[in-house]
């Protein structure tokens, strides 16, 4: 099978891209995440691949493959210093194009062929001799393998290297003499190269200066500055031959760049950015790994599992990890506890892991099994709309029929704080009915409630944040999976209406 893509297996997949993010994007923190990530490459359109996870489980763990041989850190290493390589040669080529001097622009253009040619060749050979394993690097090695044994390149390299070298070895001598300058055929004369390098420093441009294209391959005809440029064209008129064949390789190979390899270059930069983003993460002693995904029913956990735009925000300090797991039939979480205690962050955590997982990426987490899904539906808190007419308790139900709706048994819903507007007793009557239908859908369900009752529903795994147990008030952020005690709730209440044990023994002593 011929290669075409180092995040897609086989053939002409991914063509479609959604121009939006998922709705769960805000909820779940992955657009802080995503917008980290793409920061600085917004020229590689990375935030279609984040918006528009994989159909495909085969797709899915394809990248896993990938990311397992990046792991190897003389492979991402062979793979960081291509990529450099062929930006820098990208530039060159852009430079070469903006030259008012075709002379010039035909000089860069040359020597960024031939970087070129070094770069696909040094990539080739180092993974050539690396273990790698993934069907999309070793898909891609092989191409590589081919494309630099193929005629094509061969002409191409040794043309480069021919006229680069040819250019190269061109000598002359200049006669100054008030404001004329001659050129001549060097012949045999004493070399002044050194003396017209440092006589014409002066027309250097300027540091920082948007043309300027750092370590040039010969300088002959990559001129500085307005005076060596008038020198270079009289040179050009003296070696005619040469300078013709040099401006007739810039025409021939004007797309001398392969439309696969500049594909790889530009779909391996999500795998790249991902790596940035977590790696300082990682030195903290943050855990990630790369999920087992399932298609099929059957146990689903992440240990020490985190929030990753979270984790990131606080630069990866203090940082407490959670455990979750739902065994065999079970489907739904129920979480309660104090406010303030982590409910929230923990039921991101368990979409951002899903979503993060269908993007074949590695998961926040020492180790994990998770479902392969098709979709995650977040209903998180949200301001009243005056344009719609609607009451937040109206509004919170059609956002949740809506989601009931389009959900299937291969969804992630996670649902936070819903009926904060009604009463108690219509919360309960109502989340009753919700995890109803998420029972018959078959969905993995996270719902995070301060009704404690609907945690003890049947087939529903209650998870409780917890409180430090030497001081109620201080919360340890570790979500636990046990039974809903309604003890945190009710201190929040006893102490939000002043009826904790203490204000009611002052009010007395008054």
């Amino acid at each position: 099978m011929s290669f075409e893509s180092i995040l897609y297996a086989g053939t002409g997949r991914g063509l479609g891209f959604s121009e939006h993010s998922p709705e769960c994007f805000a909820d779940l923190g992955l657009d802080l995440i995503v917008a980290s990530i793409t920061k600085g490459r917004e020229s590689f359109e990375l935030e279609k691949f984040w918006s528009s996870p994989p159909a495909r489980i085969e797709d899915t763990r394809y990248r896993q493959g990938v990311f397992f041989d990046l792991e190897d850190k003389s492979v991402l290493g062979a793979v960081r210093e291509f990529c450099e390589a062929l930006r820098t040669v990208l530039a060159r080529v852009r430079t070469s194009e903006q030259r008012d001097s075709s002379i010039q622009g035909d000089g860069i253009f040359a020597g960024s062929v031939l970087s070129y040619c070094k770069a696909v060749l040094k990539l080739e050979n180092s993974l050539s001799s690396s273990k790698i394993s993934s069907a999309g690097l070793t898909g891609f090695r092989e191409y590589l393998s081919r494309y630099v044994s193929s005629e094509y390149f061969q002409h191409l390299c040794s043309e480069a290297e021919k006229i680069t070298s040819e250019i190269a070895s061109l000598s002359f001598y200049m006669d100054i003499k008030g404001g004329t300058v001659t050129v001549y055929d060097r012949a045999e004369d004493e070399d002044y190269s050194e003396f017209i390098e440092k006589l014409f420093d002066r027309f250097k441009p300027s540091e920082g200066s948007s043309d300027e294209v750092t370590e040039p391959a010969w300088r002959l005809v990559y001129v500085r500055g307005h005076v060596e440029e008038a020198i270079l064209k009289l040179a050009a008129r003296l070696y005619r031959e040469q300078f013709r064949k040099l401006s007739q390789f810039h025409s021939e190979n004007r797309n001398f760049v392969d439309a696969v390899i500049l594909r790889f270059y530009r779909e391996i930069q999500f795998y790249l950015s991902y790596l940035d983003y977590i790696e300082p993460l990682k030195k903290k002693g943050l855990p990630f790994c790369i999920p087992e995904l399932k298609q099929e029913e059957g146990p689903v956990f992440c240990k020490g599992c985190f929030d990753l735009a979270l984790a990131s925000k606080m630069a990866g300090d203090r940082v407490v990890t959670n455990d979750f797991q739902l065994d065999l039939q079970e489907r739904i979480i129920v979480v309660t506890g104090a406010n303030s205690g982590g409910k929230t962050t923990f039921a991101r955590m368990i979409g951002q892991a899903h979503y993060l997982a269908k993007l074949g990426v590695p998961v926040p987490g020492s180790m994990a099994a998770l479902r392969f899904v098709d979709n995650v539906y977040t209903h998180f808190p949200r301001g009243e709309d005056v344009e719609n007419m609607r009451s937040k308790l109206e509004e919170d139900l059609v956002r949740i029929k809506n989601i009931l709706d389009r959900a299937t048994e291969r969804s992630v819903v996670i649902i936070n704080e819903m009926f904060g507007s009604t009463s108690s007793f219509d919360a309960a009557l109502l989340g009753r009915k919700i995890i109803s239908k998420l029972q018959k859908i078959g969905c993995l369900s996270v719902y995070v409630t301060f009704i404690d009752e609907l945690a003890s529903l049947e087939h529903v795994v209650s998870y409780v944040a917890q409180v430090d147990p030497k001081d109620p008030e201080t919360r340890t952020y570790k979500v636990i999976r046990q039974p809903a005690n309604g003890l945190a709730y009710a201190r929040l209440i006893a102490k939000k209406y002043g009826l904790t044990y203490d204000d009611i023994v002052s009010r007395v002593a008054q």
